[in-house]
């Protein structure tokens, strides 16, 4: 019966999920994740970050708080994004 305990134990929670662990308050998405979300490319998250209205930390590479991009969708809610687009070209090194 034992066994059985642990097995079903096991197989139960074999789906746990980085999500399911970290608080949305705390997770950090990568530039590449946030460009998903958010549904547009690196480029831009960059631009949104060099404009000041996507807060960013850098943790080896530049990461994304959870909470930040939530905050960035609901204070662009009423702002036109594709002026920050069109005048902030990113240099290349």
């Amino acid at each position: 019966m034992t066994n059985n305990f642990y097995e079903n134990f096991l197989n139960n929670h074999a789906e746990i999920k980085f999500e399911d662990i970290i608080p949305e308050s705390v997770r950090l998405y990568t530039v590449t994740q946030a460009a998903g979300i958010l549904q547009t490319s690196k480029e831009n998250v960059y631009r949104f970050i060099k404009s000041g209205l996507l807060k960013s930390v850098k943790i080896g590479t530049t990461k994304i708080r959870h909470d930040a991009i939530a905050e960035f969708i609901t204070n662009s809610e009423r702002i036109d994004l594709s002026a920050i687009i069109k005048n902030n070209p990113l240099k290349t090194a």
